[in-house]
């Protein structure tokens, strides 16, 4: 059997030349593999951490359990968004003590009720005193319990298109009656909010299901 020789020294330098950029360039994409992952939001906590209670003061008025206009520092547990800004589709949940939550749109206080205690540690579903919504049938800023408003899901209605969430819109109205005529003119569903707020994500309607990252993970 023939032996076989050794490689003469320039040709394995050479070899050795040309293995090493594309070792370099595996290591490189494996660096970079690792530190997106290490970026990476952990999936269980893709979620909104940066949203303090705003506790109830004398200032804001006699009574604790009031709606109250957003303040501006005020953040959406849910998407981190800036009620403040769109005050005509905040929401609102005051607790027992006065401390309040403020949500861009109706349908981010939906997602909190799922698990309050994850976004309020030390409060629960016991402790929530009031939900209020936009009055979208008022001409400004106004409040409405959320326990008595109806609400037009997919409609066409045209300030729905301006909502914060830009799909999902959820309007609300005092009465049955007014929402019917909206529908009436712009067609969509009729959801009374008791209804929708009993219903598990799952069997929500699928314009609601279909939702970014960020929500789909508060519910989990």
């Amino acid at each position: 059997m023939a032996t076989q020789r050794p490689l003469p020294l320039s040709r394995r330098w050479l070899l050795l030349g040309l293995g090493l950029p594309a070792l370099a360039g595996s290591y490189g994409a494996f660096a970079a593999w690792r530190q997106d992952r290490a970026e990476a939001p952990d999936e269980a906590q893709d979620i909104c951490r940066v949203a303090p209670l705003q506790a109830w003061t004398p200032a804001l008025g006699r009574d604790p359990l009031a709606a109250r206009l957003p303040p501006p520092e005020a953040r959406c547990p849910v998407c981190g968004m800036y009620p403040a800004r769109q005050p005509r589709w905040a929401c609102q949940l005051i607790y027992r003590d006065g401390a309040a939550h403020f949500f861009d749109a109706a349908l981010d206080l939906l997602l909190y009720l799922q698990d309050p205690g994850r976004h309020a540690p030390g409060y629960g579903r016991p402790d929530i005193a009031r939900l209020y919504l936009a009055d979208a049938s008022a001409p400004g800023v106004a409040w409405l319990p959320a326990d008595s408003s109806t609400l037009i899901l997919d409609s066409a209605w045209p300030p729905a298109a301006s909502t914060p969430m830009r799909r999902g819109a959820l309007p609300a109205f005092p009465d049955a009656a007014q929402a019917r005529r909206v529908q009436a003119a712009h067609g969509g569903e009729l959801w009374p909010w008791q209804r929708l707020q009993a219903l598990p994500p799952a069997q929500w309607p699928p314009s609601l299901r279909a939702l970014g990252p960020r929500h789909v993970h508060a519910v989990r």
